[in-house]
């Protein structure tokens, strides 16, 4: 992360590549679904439970954001369609994935994203998960990159930056959103412009 002083605003964007990234509009479909079932289920008999799971590495609740400004980071859960669960959240060593049995039960052991650098977006799949983050990159600022990894039975399988050197941006924090409609993924993040003297944003 660097201190250096910028004249550049940050705008929350949507990126689009495929097959990685595809349209917004399944974020929109889901968030309906989600409104429509959690009004049609507004019964007194709603019942919330509570479950502990056991940590493989200190989880810091505070960490250095844009500008070195402490801020709380972020922890994600997702359901596969399996229903079984996925936990992220950062570590020193990476972003560790904890998966979960239906019933909230640890299943085995963290999956361990060597580089991610925060949770900026989960998806569970019954096989592994998809996690949004930022990873090294050599931008005009030296930021980070936002990419997307997807992990399958434990082991990366591929991963693809979303920003870079190569798009003239960077991503030195994501506060991000993603979701999954079945056969594409959408991503919401910041992105920080790294081209021209100025630094300007490109979105």
């Amino acid at each position: 992360m660097t201190s250096a002083p910028r004249t550049t605003r940050h705008r929350r964007v949507h990126a689009f590549r495929k097959p990685v990234i595809g349209t917004l509009a399944a974020a929109g479909l889901l968030a309906g679904a989600w409104y429509a079932t959690a009004g049609a289920a507004a019964t007194p008999d709603l019942q919330v439970t509570s479950t502990a799971v056991s940590l493989n590495a200190k989880y810091p609740c505070l960490s250095a954001g844009y500008n070195n400004t402490r801020e709380w980071n972020r922890t994600a859960t997702a359901v596969a369609p399996d229903g079984t669960i996925r936990v992220a959240r950062p570590a020193a060593d990476g972003v560790h994935v904890t998966p979960l049995t239906a019933a909230g039960k640890r299943s085995g052991t963290a999956t361990v994203v060597k580089g991610a650098q925060e949770v900026g977006g989960l998806v569970a799949h019954n096989d592994g998960f998809a996690l949004l983050t930022r990873v090294s990159d050599t931008s005009k600022w030296k930021e980070t990159a936002a990419a997307v990894v997807r992990h399958t039975g434990g082991r990366k399988t591929w991963s693809a930056k979303l920003t870079g050197t190569a798009s003239h941006d960077a991503s030195p924090t994501l506060d991000g959103q993603r979701t999954w409609n079945g056969s594409k993924y959408a991503a919401c993040f910041m992105v920080h412009g790294a081209a021209g003297s100025s630094a300007p944003t490109r979105w």
